[in-house]
């Protein structure tokens, strides 16, 4: 599913990498019901060929204004009982309130949907992440992961409600060299 935009007040519309025709921007709210039962239609034949299937969304997970008619960020997740990341991009400023405030618009039932937050293009000393982690991850049960440019050492945290050494969801650092 693809909404090119045409101008300010349209948008072309591609469907399975077939044209099918353009939205007004007037359309917008309740005028694409085939696009959502379509995008549920794709998710839907490749969970059942696949094991593993990774929806990216687009714009924001908390389009509080777009929500009713959403199918592409929490509306799929809600559709697939998906598992789901926020990701922040550091450097466009504002990242843990970008991230904490998307949870907070949420709904409770997105919000369980929340699995962790993703600091996308993080360098420098990942210590300095740890106020906004904690904050961030202190009231949902959800991780959070920063990503790292070249060969800088990045950490992951996961903060839990219940710090049991036999639950499995145990507060943990792990630190990784991995690259999102």
């Amino acid at each position: 599913m693809l909404l090119k935009p045409g101008s300010d007040r349209r948008s072309h519309v591609v469907v399975r990498g077939r044209p099918a025709g353009t939205l007004e921007a007037g359309e917008f709210a309740g005028g694409r019901k085939h696009l959502a039962e379509a995008a549920f239609a794709a998710f839907d034949d490749l969970s059942s060929r696949f094991d593993v299937v990774v929806c990216e969304g687009a714009g924001s997970a908390a389009e509080i204004n777009l929500r009713a008619h959403d199918y592409v960020n929490m509306g799929l997740a809600q559709h697939g009982g998906l598992p789901t990341i926020v990701v922040g991009d550091i450097d466009r400023g504002g990242v843990f309130a970008s991230m904490y405030g998307t949870l907070a618009l949420l709904d409770a039932a997105d919000q369980q949907l929340i699995r962790g937050f993703v600091i996308n293009k993080f360098r420098g000393d990942v210590g300095l992440l740890t106020p906004g982690s904690i904050r961030c991850t202190s009231s949902p049960d959800v991780p959070y992961s920063a990503s790292c440019r070249g060969n800088a050492t990045c950490g992951s945290t996961r903060r839990t409600r219940s710090p049991s050494p036999h639950d499995p969801h145990t507060t943990a650092t792990v630190p990784s060299r991995s690259r999102w």
